[in-house]
């Protein structure tokens, strides 16, 4: 069995961004349950379920282009909800 660190680099960075994503939504989770549910929070916890989504991807697939393609893209469009939700907060 060969040993390559490419295996290791994608693991430690999915669970980084899983753990990640998994404090905030239990940060956001707290926030809806205080102060109910709204469309700033929500879309930050659909932005935060991407996000862990990309992590878990990371950790049970194999090593491949799709694999960084797809943790990427949902990466990229949970921080684009994150920032709609920022920006939608500053204007409401």
């Amino acid at each position: 069995m060969d040993f390559h660190y490419y295996y290791l680099v994608q693991d430690i960075i999915g669970v980084l961004l899983a753990f990640l994503a998994l404090k905030m939504l239990i940060l956001f989770g707290l926030k809806i349950y205080r102060h109910g549910l709204s469309i700033k929070y929500s879309l930050c916890l659909i932005g935060n379920i991407m996000l862990l989504w990309a992590g878990i991807n990371f950790m049970i697939s194999p090593w491949g282009v799709r694999t960084w393609t797809i943790s990427f893209m949902l990466s990229l469009i949970g921080l684009l909800f994150g920032r709609f939700a920022y920006n939608y907060s500053i204007t409401k």
